[in-house]
């Protein structure tokens, strides 16, 4: 069982989520290409159709007040799932449609907010014994889990394909969480196409994705899971098959940060407002404490500066100085934020069409 999704496949699907609309069929009415198409518009159809339509895409997508996600299977019997992240306010501000995603992105962002984490023998059960988790991002997850195994058992009724997961800024988080949950979850699963799911995941692929949980969390997910009958087992270890793809100067995947570094941040780009400072370092006193316990996951896929990838695992102290670099650069333009979306000039579709950064995981 071997997948033929590509990185650039992922990414495009990822693309995707952020213009599935209320307009459009959704939940179990099949999606057209000719439907997504119109939606993305002259610009993006002829580059999304020829990187990701090309595989002849038969698809499902979810969308509610503050989650969305696409899944396609393909022409070669092969599924893809994609999480969209949080709706900018700024999202396609002319048209009538995305006025009426102001709530939405609203919604959205407050999700992002509870960084507090959640840990119960509930998120145990999911997604492995002493895991916390973000809260908000858990609760999107749980708001698409039905939809999402709906999909799958429609798919994939007798569970033999092989499945890719992926996700842009929040909704990487949420692609974590979904992986290991699918591992875990339904590991006693009698469904015949929920059993051994977990070794049908050949990939999990996320681009500008922040952190979704704690230690316990990092340990379960770096797990190697067993699948199949006594004496045909077959074994996976998630955290090997996650590429992490993150560009230098995208201050999300950061996202949550240890306070001390956000304020220094926040201090050094706004430093022309009268930012309380005892404000500041009280505020980093309380936080600092939650937000350094969330840990990374996943083989991280740095973009440097010189547009190249590199595999290697670039120090936190490294990747800090490469955001303070590009904030410097970025916040004479005051868009800060470009680096991060996908379609933007230097964001991280424009970046594959000058580079071809995003080669097949092997």
């Amino acid at each position: 069982m071997k997948t033929t999704i590509t990185s650039l496949q992922a990414l495009c699907a990822c693309e995707i989520t952020y213009h599935i609309h209320k307009s459009l069929p959704s939940g179990e009415v099949k999606v057209s290409e000719s439907e997504l198409i119109k939606v993305l518009g002259d610009k993006k159809s002829a580059f999304l159709k020829e990187s990701l339509f090309k595989g002849n895409y038969e698809s499902r997508c979810f969308l509610d007040d503050a989650a969305s996600c696409w899944i396609g299977k393909n022409s070669g019997n092969e599924l893809l799932i994609a999480f969209r992240g949080t709706v900018p306010f700024s999202f396609d501000l002319s048209t009538k449609r995305s006025r009426n995603r102001g709530l939405e992105a609203l919604k959205d962002g407050m999700r992002n907010l509870f960084i507090q984490f959640k840990g119960d023998d509930k998120i145990s059960e999911i997604y492995g014994e002493n895991s916390q988790v973000h809260e908000g991002f858990h609760q999107e997850t749980e708001n698409m889990w039905t939809f999402l195994l709906s999909v799958i058992q429609e798919f994939d009724p007798h569970g033999k394909l092989p499945l890719t997961i992926t996700g842009h800024s929040q909704g990487g988080a949420i692609a974590f969480l979904s992986a290991l949950r699918l591992c875990n979850e339904t590991k006693n699963s009698q469904e015949p196409y929920l059993q051994n799911i977990g070794q049908r995941i050949q990939q999990v692929i996320t681009f500008g994705a922040p952190q979704a949980g704690d230690k316990g969390f990092a340990q379960n997910y770096r797990k190697v899971y067993s699948f199949g009958k006594p004496g045909k087992t077959s074994e996976i270890c998630l955290d090997d098959i996650t590429y992490r793809y993150e560009k230098a100067g995208d201050c999300i995947p950061f996202v949550p940060c240890k306070a001390k570094d956000l304020a220094a941040l926040i201090r050094h780009r706004y430093s022309y407002l009268p930012i309380s400072m005892f404000f500041m370092e009280s505020w980093v006193e309380r936080m600092n404490g939650l937000m350094q316990q969330y840990v990374p996951v996943g083989q991280l896929k740095y973009i440097t500066y010189r547009e190249q990838e590199t595999d290697c695992d670039r120090s936190y102290e490294l990747r800090l100085a490469d955001l303070y670099l590009a904030w410097a650069e970025k916040g004479k333009k005051g868009d800060l934020f470009s680096i991060h979306f996908l379609f933007k000039d230097d964001g991280y579709i424009q970046q594959y069409l000058k580079e071809e950064f995003l080669k097949t995981p092997k």
